[in-house]
């Protein structure tokens, strides 16, 4: 696959023969599997707009996020979402623990985004999955659950609107 011997740390990046295949369906598949080790989902409050009470309460804004410490992957992964017609922020920030390299991000936010990720890219990953799942039944997820809080959530044995309701603020 053309990955590089020794620490891969920061020279890991997307192989060559994906970059250069002109493939969108290769590009897709190179990143639901990168979202699936090193992607997410969550969710958070917004302020403004219809029914603010409700979005003030409850976690409603979607961000798809991917990130590494690996600039070069980073920018692999834009070349990779530009091709296939996506918008997004870009950025990066320095860990406050003492050794850590600088970590670059990608965040795709918002709801037309997030729709758009999971019908062209999508997930196999249970636990960003399940995010998805309840924040579509129900126009929200609830932050800082367990993959088998939400499990519970989607087969009705737990309120969501009662689920992590005092982290809220």
């Amino acid at each position: 696959m053309g990955f590089p011997y020794g620490s891969k740390t920061l020279k890991v990046r997307v192989p060559k023969f994906i970059l250069s295949a002109n493939n969108l369906r290769l590009y897709s598949a190179f990143l639901r599997g990168y979202f699936d080790a090193d992607g997410c989902v969550t969710f958070r409050r917004q302020y403004g707009g219809l029914n603010p009470r409700f979005r003030t309460i409850y976690h409603v804004y979607p961000k798809v996020s991917l990130s590494s410490v690996s600039v070069k992957l980073i920018k692999d992964v834009a070349f990779l979402l530009r091709r296939l017609g996506f918008t997004y922020y870009s950025g990066s920030y320095r860990s406050k623990r003492i050794n850590e390299h600088r970590r670059y991000v990608i965040q795709l936010n918002g709801v037309s985004k997030l729709e758009r990720w999971m019908s062209l890219i999508g997930s196999k990953n249970s636990t960003q999955l399940s995010k998805y799942f309840i924040w579509k039944k129900f126009g929200f997820c609830p932050p800082g659950t367990f993959l088998e809080e939400r499990e519970r959530i989607l087969n009705g044995r737990i309120d969501p609107y009662q689920v992590g309701l005092s982290s809220n603020g």
